[in-house]
């Protein structure tokens, strides 16, 4: 997929990439098993709609920073080309993605103004800080191999798809279904009988009235949670109920449940949890199905591997503007150094470790 080499041309405002950031970018893809690096454009327009996007060699020419972080990332790409051919091993954690349900969420008159990457993207975060890869996939897609299966905002659901989950939990996965998924079919019609249609048998939940909350509101559960934008007057008929609403519109009814069922777990997430509260409720996922991270992990930094037969790689990307040091032994394609015992993964800036 082409990236900029810096600034775009198409937003409001095109702000320039920071110092290290198209590296961190570009390794990134590559870190996901990409096996090379795509640039729109050579060199930056004269003239025309594209004038100011970004470009390998920009107006000022060679004699440039820009041109020099160029030249640098294809140093790296060229001791990065022994992992052709590796891949990233498939991930035990899914989140579903639909883009019908995106534009289903996006419709006038809803309870309340809701963005659908906003759950979907605090999940994500989570998983990326706690070292952990994660698999988007369409809701449509085949789910055997997952062992956490996250389904945010998913308003109308593809048709089976309740059916599909309820076969994670009865191979012992874990599910974990948000707010306002599940409430309208295809025609965009609401499933009748009680929140959250599609799901009510699989979460064992009944809800009857949403209960989103003002501009910036936000409301405690019992276990100390937080949540924002959204809760809802529902009742646990067949779950466990793992905390509940202490404040806000929905207090004293449940918050977050958990069904049971064939060795696994499908849970219920009324509410959208603060980043906080997000991680605190991924780390009971992971440690339920016992996934651990790639390397010790630190918030801000990705932790990704690529495996060839007997041979793997690790990235480590750097967002933060700290230094992080990765517990894992080998040669640092990035730096092209040895380290014994553990790589300094500088503030901003990217290693990649051919383990030992």
């Amino acid at each position: 997929m082409e990236h900029s080499t810096s600034a775009v041309n198409w937003q409001p405002r095109n702000i320039p990439k920071a110092p290290g950031e198209m590296l961190r970018n570009s390794l990134g893809h590559v870190a996901r098993g990409a096996d090379g690096v795509l640039f729109f454009q050579w060199r930056q327009s004269r003239a025309g709609a594209e004038t100011y996007h970004s470009g390998m060699v920009p107006h000022a020419g060679r004699d440039s920073a820009l041109f020099r972080d160029v030249v640098r990332l294809g140093d790296v790409l060229g001791r990065l080309g022994e992992l052709r051919g590796s891949v990233v091993p498939r991930s035990r954690i899914a989140i579903l993605w639909d883009q019908e349900a995106g534009w289903g969420t996006a419709l006038p008159a809803q309870p309340t103004s809701l963005t659908y990457l906003d759950q979907a993207r605090r999940l994500h975060a989570a998983l990326v800080d706690a070292g952990v890869p994660v698999d988007v996939v369409p809701a449509t897609d085949d789910l055997d191999g997952y062992d956490v299966v996250l389904v945010p905002t998913l308003y109308l659901a593809p048709e089976g798809t309740a059916d599909r989950l309820a076969g994670v939990v009865a191979r012992g996965g874990q599910v974990v279904v948000t707010y306002f998924s599940g409430i309208v079919d295809a025609a965009n019609r609401v499933l009748l009988g009680g929140y959250p249609g599609e799901f009510r048998e699989l979460l064992g939940v009944r809800g009857e009235e949403f209960a989103p909350l003002p501009e910036g509101g936000t409301v405690t559960l019992s276990d100390g949670s937080v949540g924002e934008v959204w809760t809802e007057r529902f009742t646990a008929v067949d779950a466990d109920v793992v905390s509940r609403f202490t404040s806000g519109p929905s207090e004293g009814g449940p918050a977050v449940t958990r069904r049971r069922s064939g060795g696994g777990s499908a849970w219920y997430v009324s509410t959208r949890l603060d980043a906080g509260s997000t991680a605190a409720f991924v780390a009971t996922l992971l440690d339920e199905a016992g996934i651990e991270p790639v390397a010790a992990p630190a918030p801000g930094v990705e932790l990704v591997r690529r495996v060839d037969g007997e041979r793997s790689w690790v990235f480590a990307i750097n967002h933060t503007d700290e230094d992080h040091t990765l517990a894992v032994a080998g040669h640092d394609l990035v730096a092209d150094a040895r380290h014994e015992s553990g790589a300094v993964v500088p503030a901003r800036g990217v290693v990649v470790v051919r383990e030992d």
